[in-house]
């Protein structure tokens, strides 16, 4: 139900019902526990595995990785119980990790079962019975615990939560009943972004195995050969690219107007596909160096520098007003070769693997435009590329369809939290 606008007061955490209290955090609190300086010379190969500020995730999830966790001697749980963890603790971050902005202040819950060690700048926080844990680590990963709430000392560029700065931290108080409701809500939310982003990962999965056995295998085929890029269709060639496609065939000259105003796409801009398309325009004169590339719609984007990033894209879009940096290979496909074919060969574990190797560069690594040229494609009859190409693509959309949801879920905790965790809408108990 709506709170009617009597019904509110001003507090230091913002508006809220007249009925909710304000306290510290220290109110709520059984105990706080500061983490365990662990030594690394103690680091061993096995055992009981060490949460740090690494697994406290941006939105309020625990990420916690087995592989690549730090693990101390089991042995010492007695010696060390006050840091011990175990599913259910409530954890909040104490210290700002770059590049992780607003992480301080988060909270999550610890939901695996299984022992951890809490390491040092983690906070342990014991509720009592006055409020219930998710809806402390919900308001706690909310605006206003994190900016109006909290009071923050700073040691260089690191910025850091003390204990009592945390014990001292306003939050609002619902009745019980009211935090529990409240609670459910966000974490039947949680949890169908979570079931969603697993469905996402799964189908990742899946159209990389895909992927691999229709460009090896392709369809309906029973004879194959070995070729120097592997085991392909019998009837199937192996061309170089530049046979494929023109690369680079058109860019901007040097005498172009200064005025001359069109939208520039940098490597920025291109994720795996997605393009993340600028709403201004820049001129000519005022323009990166790099903005050169003319493009045509039915090119594909190859991202030379850095490719292991996979920023590459298939223009399906007027762009007669576009420039997209040096940094992309454009390939402009020739007769009989399908353009989405050839986007799609891009994410492929064979392509992936010849690029690799011609990798020049630490720091920003890159391929030049010679090594591109002699890139080699498998190459099936258009009529096969095509019904290839519509597969993945089939497949493409569906994954983007799962991601829009998990947004559109997303979206719809941000508000639910928004109007919740302040009172604006209130909950039938």
């Amino acid at each position: 139900m709506e709170v009617t606008q009597d019904a509110y007061k001003d507090t230091k955490v913002g508006r809220i019902p007249k009925d909710w209290e304000v306290v510290n955090l220290d109110y709520v609190l059984e105990e706080f526990q500061n983490g365990y300086a662990f030594s690394s010379k103690g680091y061993l190969d096995r055992g009981t595995p060490i949460v740090s500020m690494a697994y406290i995730g941006l939105k309020g999830q625990f990420n916690f990785d087995y592989q690549k966790a730090k693990y101390w001697n089991s042995e010492e749980k007695n010696k060390l119980a006050n840091y011990v963890l175990r599913k259910g603790d409530l954890l909040i971050a104490m210290t700002d990790v770059t590049p992780a902005k607003n992480l301080i202040g988060r909270m999550i819950i610890i939901d695996i079962d299984d022992e951890f060690f809490l390491n040092q700048r983690v906070g342990l926080l014991r509720c009592n019975s006055k409020i219930d844990p998710k809806f402390l680590m919900y308001f706690g990963n909310g605006r206003y615990w994190r900016h109006y709430s909290m009071s923050y000392s700073t040691l260089g560029v690191q910025t850091n939560l003390g204990t009592k700065e945390i014990k001292k931290g306003k939050i609002p108080l619902p009745s019980k009943p009211e935090q529990q409701k409240i609670a459910e809500i966000l974490s039947t939310v949680d949890e169908q972004i979570a079931t969603t982003g697993k469905i996402i990962e799964k189908s990742k999965e899946l159209k990389k195995g895909l992927m691999q056995k229709l460009f090896s295998q392709g369809i309906g085929h029973t004879e194959f050969k070995d070729t120097k890029i592997g085991r392909i269709p019998k009837d199937w060639k192996v061309i170089f690219l530049k046979d494929c496609c023109e690369i680079n065939k058109d860019s901007l000259p040097s005498s172009t107007k200064g005025d001359y105003s069109f939208y520039y796409l940098d490597l920025s801009l291109v994720k795996k596909g997605v393009i993340d398309f600028p709403m201004t325009k820049v001129e000519f004169k005022n323009a990166p160096s790099r903005a050169k590339r003319k493009i045509n719609k039915g090119d594909v984007l190859m991202s030379t520098v850095r490719p292991n990033l996979l920023g590459n894209a298939y223009v399906t879009f007027d762009s007669e007003e576009y420039i997209v940096s040096t940094g992309f290979a454009v390939l402009s496909c020739l007769k009989d070769i399908s353009s989405e074919f050839l986007y799609h060969y891009l994410y492929c574990r064979m392509m992936q693997y010849q690029i690799e190797t011609a990798l020049i560069g630490s720091s920003y690594p890159a391929i030049n435009s010679k090594d591109i040229s002699i890139l080699k494609v498998p190459l099936p009859p258009i009529a096969e590329q095509q019904k290839i190409a519509a597969i993945l693509s089939e497949t493409d959309a569906k994954i983007r369809k799962e991601q829009t949801q998990k947004l559109q879920l997303e979206a719809l905790k941000k508000g639910l939290m928004q109007q919740l965790l302040t009172g604006k809408k209130r909950v039938v108990v």
